[in-house]
C-alpha cells in the first residue's frame, strides 16, 4: 500500500471510531497518535510477557478469558496492565463480518446494532459502525482501568487514550457533537492535579485541539463540518483561541514529535491571525 493510501485509511478509521474530522493535512500527524497507541500495546505485551507471550499479535478468547480472570485477582499496577491489555484484545477480536439484515433492522428502527461476550465477570460490547461498516469496542475495559485505577501508571495511560478519543467510545455522538467540551474539563482537571505526569505534553497538545475545535467552530460556515450553527460556539471562542495558542507553546516546549511539531506550527500561525484553521478533531459530525 501506498504511504497516500494508508493516510487515506487512517483516516477513514478515524471518523468511523470517533465521529470527528480530520483535515488531509493533519493526517500525518494523527499517524504519530496511531503509533504512540501501537507502542502502548507493546509494551504491555512486555510486562505481560511472561504469562502471556501469545499478546498482542496472537491474543485469542482464551487469552481474553485468562486476562480477565487473573485481572479479578490482581489489585495495582498489575491489575491494570491485565485490564488494559484486554481491552486492547477486545479490538483485535471485534467481528469481522458484516452486520445481519436482522441487525441493520433494528437500527433502522432507532436501535444501537450490538454483539456481546460475557466473560467471567466482564461483558464485551461491539458496536456496528455504519460508516466504517465494521464493528468496534465500546472499551468498557478501558474506563474500567481509568476510573478504577488512575493513580497507576497504565491508569494514566487510559486516560490519554480516552482523551484522544473525545472522551466518548460509542460510535454516535450522543446528545451534543461538542466532544472538545468534555476534553478540555477532563484534560485541564487531569493536568491541574498531576503536574508533574510523564504525559504531560501529550494532554497539553489534545487541550490545544480541544480548544482549537471550539475556536473553529466558532468561525466556521453554517453546515460546514456538520456544524449548523456557529453562532452557538461564539461565547468564550476568543478565550478559546487564546488557551490553544497557550496550550501549542506549552506542548512544543515539552517536546513531541516531528509531524506533530510540524502540524503544531501550522496551526498556531493561523490561530494568531484570527483566522480559521477548520479543526474539527473534536467535533462530533457523525449521527
Amino acid at each position: 500500500m501506498t504511504r497516500a493510501g494508508a493516510l487515506v485509511l487512517l483516516g477513514a478509521l478515524w471518523v468511523s471510531l470517533s465521529a470527528g474530522i480530520l483535515t488531509g493535512e493533519q493526517m500525518e500527524a494523527w499517524q504519530v497518535v496511531q503509533d504512540d497507541e501501537s507502542r502502548v500495546e507493546s509494551r504491555l505485551a512486555q510486562a505481560l510477557r511472561t504469562r502471556f507471550p501469545e499478546l498482542p499479535e496472537r491474543a485469542s478468547r482464551h487469552t481474553l478469558e485468562r486476562l480477565l480472570a487473573e485481572a479479578d485477582a490482581a489489585s495495582g499496577e498489575r491489575r491494570a496492565a491485565l485490564l488494559l491489555a484486554a481491552d486492547f484484545v477486545t479490538v483485535r477480536l471485534a467481528p469481522a463480518d458484516h452486520a445481519t439484515p436482522a441487525e441493520l433492522d433494528g437500527e433502522a428502527s432507532g436501535g444501537k446494532v450490538a454483539r456481546t461476550l460475557t466473560v467471567g465477570t466482564h461483558t464485551i460490547t461491539w458496536l456496528w459502525s455504519p460508516l466504517g461498516a465494521s464493528w468496534a469496542s465500546d472499551h468498557a475495559l478501558l474506563w474500567t482501568v481509568w476510573r478504577k485505577l488512575p493513580d497507576t501508571v497504565w491508569g494514566e495511560e487510559a486516560f490519554l487514550l480516552l482523551l484522544r478519543r473525545g472522551w466518548r467510545t460509542t460510535v454516535f455522538c450522543g446528545e451534543s457533537p461538542d466532544e472538545f467540551r468534555a476534553v478540555i474539563r477532563e484534560g485541564a482537571h487531569f493536568l491541574t492535579a498531576r503536574p508533574r505526569t510523564r504525559l504531560r505534553a501529550p494532554v497539553a497538545l489534545a487541550l490545544a485541539w480541544a480548544y482549537e475545535t471550539w475556536w473553529s467552530a466558532s468561525r466556521a460556515r453554517p453546515g460546514q463540518s456538520g456544524v449548523d450553527d456557529p453562532g452557538v460556539y461564539a461565547a468564550g471562542a476568543a478565550e478559546a483561541r487564546s488557551h490553544a495558542i497557550t496550550r501549542y507553546d506549552e506542548a512544543l516546549g515539552l517536546g513531541i514529535a516531528p509531524p506533530l511539531a510540524a502540524d503544531a506550527r501550522r496551526r498556531l500561525a493561523r490561530l494568531r491571525q484570527g483566522t480559521d484553521t477548520e479543526q474539527r478533531v473534536f467535533y462530533c459530525a457523525y449521527d
